[in-house]
């Protein structure tokens, strides 16, 4: 059994290009309510010194996290009913609020998941550490090799979990633990089609990436900071680096770079997941029928 990735695709693209209010409306007011949110609050609330904690900026961080956490699982649930031809609205947006605790203790139970398995890795990351550190002309090129391998093991592992949220927006009943459960049964034996299905989206990943990149060295020339780099002065150089980001019309050019991509990649990618977790349950729900006796 197999599920054809461009199809999910098509059926994605004619999905989002056929809701009312528009997808582009949609994903700009997710944007807003959450990089938006962000940004601003960053300017209001100044990063501390180096060296320095600042409890008000740490205790703004962990709600900012969880309020965006809970702003994505309404995303989520516009690109669950989006993809099944329901008519969402903007509203949804919101709705994650109604099941607010269940969101953020989904998103505990994942975390706390992702951390027991890298704990599991720390003493296989010792055993190939160990003759690295004892033949250190080895470290050139192990080391690259083994940080690899952790990233790349790392998001192995968070496939397990990718569909928690499509379970728990189908059933809030069923609570935060039944969704992470279920989702590692549904990704059992599919995270390479899902890896392939993510993959697809590269090439549009890539050109966000580039305009933001374009916009970020184009402040930076603005500010002068490539100059401050021939001073061989890097502390300096680092400072006039964070003073240059802060400024309000820098937070809002990189924050417009590359919105024109996120509008088309956001909604595209995650209604064409959305028709992912329904087609994997569908081969479950077509697999688990049981033969008639003999």
């Amino acid at each position: 059994m197999e599920i054809d990735r461009r199809e999910l695709k098509r059926q994605a693209r004619e999905a989002i290009r056929g809701s009312r209010p528009s997808f582009w409306v949609v994903t700009l007011v997710y944007l807003l309510m959450t990089t938006g949110v962000s940004t601003l609050a960053g300017l209001l609330v100044p990063a501390p010194d180096t060296g320095n904690i600042s409890l008000p900026a740490l205790f703004l961080s962990i709600l900012l996290s969880l309020y965006s956490t809970v702003v994505g699982f309404g995303f989520t649930l516009w690109s669950m009913w989006t993809s099944r031809k329901l008519s969402p609205g903007l509203g949804a947006l919101a709705d994650g609020f109604s099941v607010a605790l269940l969101v953020i203790m989904t998103s505990i139970l994942i975390f706390l998941h992702m951390l027991a398995w890298s704990l599991l890795c720390i003493p296989v990351v010792w055993l190939v550490l160990i003759p690295v550190l004892l033949s250190p002309g080895l470290s050139f090129l192990v080391i690259p090799v083994l940080i690899a391998g952790i990233m790349i093991f790392s998001y192995w592992v968070s496939l397990r979990y990718a569909l928690a949220y499509y379970l728990l927006a189908d059933h809030p009943d069923h609570g935060a633990f039944a969704a992470v459960r279920r989702s590692v049964e549904l990704t059992r034996g599919w995270k390479w089609e899902m890896f392939k299905l993510f993959f697809s989206f590269l090439g549009w990943e890539l050109l966000d990436l580039l305009l933001y990149t374009l916009v970020l060295v184009q402040v930076l020339v603005q500010g002068g900071f490539f100059q401050s780099l021939s001073l061989e002065h890097y502390g300096a150089a680092y400072v006039l680096y964070q003073i240059i980001l802060s400024y309000p019309s820098s937070a809002l050019l990189l924050l417009l770079a590359s919105i024109p991509v996120k509008l088309w990649l956001y909604p595209y990618r995650s209604v064409t997941m959305a028709g992912f977790y329904d087609a994997r349950l569908r081969l479950q729900r077509e697999g688990s029928v049981e033969m008639p006796p003999l």
